[in-house]
């Protein structure tokens, strides 16, 4: 009977007495939805269960005792099973329920919308860097978050809540899913916003921040909750309630987003400007304006364009610290382009000082409003004032230390392309050379 031939009836012969039959297939998911528990219980609720447990095994005998007996049902029916160990079940089931809501969160809320977290911070600020407590180094800079990240934050701190005036069976699983809640959303979002991450500036932003959020909060989280499981049933579970071995796989998740699209950005930089001035060292040697010349200018216009467009979808979300960092690689990127072109020109006339002298004036100028400073920014405007000099300032300069951001034999080259041969050029280039040998 357990292999009734069903064909006769339009169905499908199977068996119906283990877990995968037409009997106990839909059954045992049915009792699992009625009987088990997944909402939030209090501690004198969960108590209850074990009589719970006695009355469905009250229900469940007979009717297994019947279809046993009618062989519909052999000895190894997981009927008996699951009637007993009712509160492992329902740390099972709303473990479930809780990571379901987890899942629903990432996947329907809107991962575009954002919030605002964090304090301001001013960086560099001269006095009292840690501020009147000590603790500002320790607190979270301000910048943007999704509305995702904050909902499914507190579902954690609601789970860890709920675990601390839980049972001894159920806190243990309920931490368990708090962390799982965190797992769901390094796993989920990457792949599911994978191509707006690595092709949106704001979304790869507010992806960076996310985990930079995330991280922050696990620095903590373990210790804050450590101390509230103070039941004695709880000693286990306080020694090993710990977040911090997440910072790391989030800060990961963090540079690998924000790093990923800043590389993305300097290859478009390079379409836009780069590609354009390969020509601009060799068009140094002209007296006269030509087309190398109007190609640079135009890809700075080109360049600083798309930074500016850059700048802000980036501003408003993340935090003026890896702003200033992020803008100022890009920046970077932009004018070591230029650099690169001039440090290895071989002949500069005259006029094309004056040009590139106005060109990388204009350039500082026209950022100046993206980011205050980059590393290679006094490097820049060094190069730029240099176009402008004649030997003696030159010198004079030297002295002040306005080239120091210039090594001693790239300032060697640019002499000897823009100044002819002369007893006062011969002097720098000694002195010079000198400096190059300390």
């Amino acid at each position: 009977p357990n292999a009734l031939n069903l064909e006769a009836f339009g169905l499908q012969s199977d068996l119906i007495s283990d877990d995968t039959g037409i009997v106990m297939k839909p059954m045992i998911p049915l009792m699992w939805d009625t009987c088990i528990p997944s909402d939030r219980w209090e501690p004198s609720q969960v108590a209850n269960l074990s009589s719970m447990e006695e009355q469905l095994k009250k229900f469940v005998e007979p009717f297994e005792q019947e279809m046993t007996e009618r062989q519909f049902l052999t000895s190894q029916s997981p009927l008996p099973g699951f009637c007993t160990d009712f509160e492992q079940k329902h740390a099972d089931r709303r473990r479930a329920e809780i990571l379901g809501v987890a899942r629903d969160l990432l996947l329907t809320n809107d991962y575009h919308n954002s919030m605002t977290v964090g304090s301001e911070i001013e960086a560099g600020a001269d006095d009292d860097v840690l501020g009147e407590d000590g603790m500002s180094i320790f607190e979270l800079h301000q910048c943007s978050i999704s509305v995702t990240a904050s909902r499914l934050h507190d579902l954690c701190r609601n789970t860890m809540d709920e675990a601390v005036e839980s049972s001894a069976v159920l806190a243990p699983m309920l931490y368990r899913t708090a962390r799982e809640i965190l797992d769901l959303f390094r796993a989920m979002i990457p792949a599911t916003h994978v191509s707006e991450v690595a092709q949106i500036p704001r979304t790869a932003a507010i992806l960076h921040n996310d985990c930079v959020f995330f991280a922050h909060k696990c620095l903590t989280l373990g210790l804050e909750y450590k101390e509230k499981f103070s039941k004695p049933e709880q000693e286990e579970l306080r020694k090993m309630c710990m977040f911090v071995d997440m910072v790391p796989p989030f800060r990961e998740l963090a540079n690998k987003s924000l790093g990923e699209i800043i590389e993305k950005e300097q290859v478009i930089l390079w379409d836009l400007v780069g590609s354009r001035i390969k020509l601009l060292g060799e068009a140094m040697r002209e007296n006269e304006d030509v087309a190398e010349w109007t190609d640079a200018e135009v890809a700075l216009t080109s360049g600083r364009n798309h930074l500016r467009h850059l700048s802000q979808a980036w501003k408003t979300i993340l935090s003026k610290e890896i702003y200033a960092r992020s803008m100022g690689q890009l920046v970077d990127t932009l004018f070591n382009f230029y650099l690169d072109r001039i440090m290895e020109a071989k002949d500069i006339s005259e006029p094309a000082s004056h040009f590139v002298s106005a060109l990388f004036h204009n350039a500082t100028r026209s950022m100046s409003d993206l980011v205050d400073t980059s590393p290679l920014w006094d490097r820049f405007i060094a190069v730029g004032r240099f176009m402008d000099m004649n030997l003696a300032d030159i010198q004079n300069a030297l002295a002040e230390g306005v080239f120091r951001s210039i090594t001693a034999q790239e300032l060697t080259r640019l002499i000897t392309a823009t100044f002819d041969r002369s007893e006062r050029r011969e002097r720098l280039l000694k002195i010079l050379a000198n400096h190059q040998q300390r």
